[in-house]
C-alpha cells in the first residue's frame, strides 16, 4: 500500500527538478538530494536482487602514523596515511518461508569454507523514472563473507510486525561508480567514474 506514496513523492521531487532547469537550473546535476529508499543489492550467487529492508556500516578510514621528522626545528608532529580498513555493513530483510540462503552463506563460514566462498556484492542506488528506475550510484564489495547471523526476534504482542533477519558482512575492499541522470531527457549523460580501493586478499 506504500507504493503509490513513494511514486507521488518521487514524481513530485522531479517536477521541482524540471522547474528549476527550466528557469536557468543545470538539469544534469539535480539540485536536488535523492531519496535512500530506492535501492537494490545483489549477492554473488544469488539469483537476482534480494529484497532488503535497509542497509547500514558502509565506509572506510585510513589510520595514520605520527612522527617527528629528525631533522625538523619545529616542535609538532606530523602524520602521513597507512593502512585503510573497512567497516561491516549490516543487511536487514524479511523473512520467507523455506529462505536459507543467507543463513547457509554463514553456516559455509563457520565451517571453514570462507576462501572457497566469498562473494560479490552490489548495491545499487537509483533513481526511480517512470514505471522504472536508473541506477545513479553502485557500491561494490570485494570477497565479503558473513561474519555474524541473527534471526528475527519474536514478541507474541507484535500482531502485524514483520519478521527481519540480519547479516553483517566483512569485505576486502568496495568500489564506487557513480553517474548523471538528466531529468529531461530521462536519460544517462555522463560516463561512469569509479574508484578502486584495497589490494587482493593472499588467497585472491
Amino acid at each position: 500500500m506504500k507504493f503509490p506514496i513513494v511514486m507521488s513523492i518521487n514524481t513530485l521531487i522531479n517536477t521541482f527538478r524540471q522547474t528549476s532547469s527550466n528557469t536557468g537550473g543545470s538539469g544534469a546535476h539535480n539540485e536536488w538530494p535523492l531519496v535512500k529508499f530506492a535501492f537494490e543489492i545483489a549477492i554473488g550467487d544469488l539469483r537476482g536482487y534480494v529484497a532488503f529492508q535497509g542497509m547500514d556500516g558502509l565506509g572506510a578510514s585510513i589510520a595514520t602514523m605520527k612522527f617527528r621528522d629528525g631533522n625538523s626545528t619545529r616542535f609538532y608532529e606530523q602524520s602521513r596515511p597507512t593502512l585503510t580498513s573497512y567497516d561491516p555493513v549490516t543487511l536487514k530483510k524479511g523473512v520467507f518461508s523455506g529462505d536459507k540462503d543467507l543463513f547457509n552463506w554463514f553456516k559455509n563460514v563457520t565451517q571453514g569454507s570462507m576462501f572457497s566462498d566469498l562473494r560479490t556484492v552490489t548495491i545499487h542506488m537509483s533513481e526511480l523514472t517512470g514505471g522504472g528506475s536508473t541506477h545513479l550510484f553502485t557500491w561494490t564489495l570485494e570477497k565479503a563473507f558473513v561474519t555474524k547471523f541473527t534471526p528475527s526476534n519474536l514478541d507474541a504482542e507484535a500482531e502485524n510486525d514483520v519478521a527481519i533477519e540480519e547479516v553483517e558482512l566483512t569485505y576486502q575492499a568496495f568500489s564506487m561508480e557513480s553517474h548523471v541522470f538528466d531529468t529531461r531527457i530521462g536519460a544517462i549523460v555522463e560516463g561512469i567514474v569509479t574508484t578502486a580501493v584495497g589490494a587482493a586478499m593472499t588467497n585472491g
